[in-house]
């Protein structure tokens, strides 16, 4: 799967991406780049290439902290085709 495109999706998006396995990350675990821009033609460096974790994640806030639950998102992933 390292360099592979992959699918990610739940019940909020789905999305195509380039996927890298590495040991810091465990295996039952998807870990996303927190970020923008990829859909801004003017950010040229990213525009077009990744997802956004955002798409992903419920609205509302986590009872502990008080910020949004990426904590508590969960996707599948699977290989394209």
């Amino acid at each position: 799967m390292n360099g592979e495109y992959i699918w990610v999706e739940n019940e909020l998006s789905r999305g195509r991406i380039k996927a890298k396995v590495t040991e810091q990350i465990r295996p039952d675990t998807v870990f996303m780049l927190h970020g923008f821009g990829h859909i801004s033609p003017d950010l040229t460096l990213a525009y077009g290439k990744g997802l956004n974790d955002n798409d992903f994640i419920k609205a509302g806030a986590d009872p502990i902290g008080g910020v949004c639950p990426m904590g508590e998102t969960f996707v599948r992933i699977y290989r394209e085709g």
